[in-house]
């Protein structure tokens, strides 16, 4: 989890993703998903969630908030990639996409993968 202290008010803001134009989505003490830039904030902390919790950096509700979201974002990362294994099947075939994802990540089992989500179909 990454922190960011505001220069004005010292409070912290939890960093749930960063933009290319110098901005991030953070979630605020208030708190809620903001996005705001990051010349607004100190250097970020990096420690034990419990810790900024009990040192008041942050709430237990920003911390509830960046968990769900992060946990949204998961199932939404699993949902793509499970999509496009399905469509590189449809495309190349399972025995040429097991190879494929064996032979570029050097990872065994993949066949099992392959097996299971054309069998979801």
């Amino acid at each position: 989890m990454d922190v960011y202290i505001h220069k004005d008010t010292g409070k912290g803001w939890i960093l749930i993703e960063e933009l290319e134009d110098g901005t991030g989505y953070f979630v605020s003490p208030a708190p809620r998903k903001m996005q705001r830039p990051f010349d607004e904030f100190r250097d970020e902390e990096e420690t034990d969630e419990d810790a900024l919790i009990r040192n008041g950096i942050i709430s237990k509700e920003q911390a509830q908030i960046y968990h769900l979201h992060q946990g949204l974002r998961k199932d939404e990362i699993l949902e793509k990639a499970t999509m496009i294994l399905k469509e590189m099947v449809a495309m190349y075939g399972k025995e040429y996409t097991k190879n494929l994802i064996e032979r570029e990540w050097k990872v065994d089992g993949a066949k099992d993968l392959i097996d299971k989500i054309s069998k979801d179909d």
